[in-house]
């Protein structure tokens, strides 16, 4: 057997009793992270005067204020249209402003 093949046994050996001995955290922490996920895309943008207003596959709509975003208040009406979709939708990017923001965190502050 080559070294990774013992390697993978003795590992596998050893936290076998550790996984059946916190399998019910393991267990809780999976739960936490699926809870986390994020299971919408964004669909469209739209950067308002003083809004950023966000469409999502599932149909919700976010809306969060410019104040929380200064790079996007500051910024003008040519640069905050200049937007593109971030990994098919998890996110929106403004390369002219470099904001970068994620549907989490909308959903988090909405």
């Amino acid at each position: 057997m080559d070294n990774y093949g013992t390697r993978f046994i003795i590992v596998h050996l050893l936290s076998e009793p550790l996984i059946e001995e916190n399998r019910e955290v393991f267990r809780l922490k999976w739960d936490e992270h699926l809870a986390n996920k994020v299971s919408s895309d964004v669909m469209d943008v739209q950067v308002l005067d003083a809004e950023l207003v966000v469409r999502l596959s599932d149909g919700r709509t976010v809306s969060a204020p410019l104040a929380w975003f200064p790079r996007l208040l500051h910024g003008t009406p040519e640069q905050r249209n200049n937007w593109r979709l971030i990994g098919k939708g998890v996110g929106i990017h403004w390369p002219d402003l470099d904001e970068d923001i994620s549907v989490r965190s909308l959903l988090a502050t909405s």
